[in-house]
């Protein structure tokens, strides 16, 4: 699995899509497993564009923008519906997790974007000793429950200080579906993932609701490891 960073910005790059769309070709010829993806440049007059292709391509991502600088970070990819995340949109760009803006893909000749950006995105997430434990797919009941539940995980990302592991057992293995009526909650699990936050979910429960074949966005635990990391970490109930 390979990080994939590209470099768009103009000292480098005079037609991004393309740029990116030849990345994109390059490693599909080469059959190259990509495990993240960061598109990172400095004009904000062509980043609608961008992002229309992006979707056209039907990837999921989120984008960072401060004053004329942007990056873009891919998710996921889906081949036939793109789920939106404009949410979690809303963060600053200092609030990315990335080790730094360079492009690695097979030549040698890419460049660093610039230092101001590089800096900016040297932010770290604190990994809490704490576990967030969830039976349900609301927070209490009816359309209120499910909308609190979608705002506690937006909110969540907001934060520099994120929990070791969510806990999910009984209906709260539901969030772990890939479907239009979960895509706030499948894609704030998404991210937190990618942060470093360990999803479980019961292996009984994802059988129970045939979620075993959907994607993999959660670890099926047995009740042993549950119990474990319960014990482990101070827990959180919702």
């Amino acid at each position: 699995m390979k990080n994939v960073k590209i470099d768009v910005s103009c000292a480098v790059c005079e037609d991004p899509i393309a740029k990116i769309a030849d990345v994109l070709e390059r490693l599909k010829n080469e059959n190259v497993e990509i495990a993240s993806m960061e598109i990172c440049g400095d004009r904000l007059e062509g980043l609608s564009e961008l992002e229309a292709f992006l979707d056209s391509k039907g990837y999921i991502f989120q984008t960072k923008k401060n004053q004329n600088l942007y990056c873009i970070l891919i998710v996921d990819k889906k081949e036939r519906e793109v789920l939106e995340i404009q949410e979690i949109q809303e963060k600053t760009l200092e609030e990315v997790e990335l080790d730094s803006v360079i492009t690695h893909i097979e030549s040698q000749d890419e460049k660093i974007l610039n230092d101001d950006l590089n800096q900016m995105l040297d932010v770290e997430i604190e990994m809490l000793d704490k576990v967030i434990f969830l039976k349900n797919d609301c927070l209490g009941g009816g359309e209120l429950g499910i909308r609190l539940l979608e705002n506690f995980f937006i909110n969540l990302l907001n934060f520099k200080q994120l929990p070791k592991a969510i806990v999910l057992i009984n209906r709260g293995v539901l969030i772990c579906a890939d479907n239009e009526q979960n895509e706030k909650n499948y894609n704030s699990l998404k991210i937190l993932k990618y942060y470093g936050v360990e999803i479980m979910a019961c292996k009984t429960c994802l059988e129970y609701f045939n979620l075993m074949d959907s994607p993999k966005i959660a670890t099926p635990c047995s009740a042993h490891e549950i119990t474990q990391a319960m014990l482990q970490y101070e827990v959180i109930s919702l």
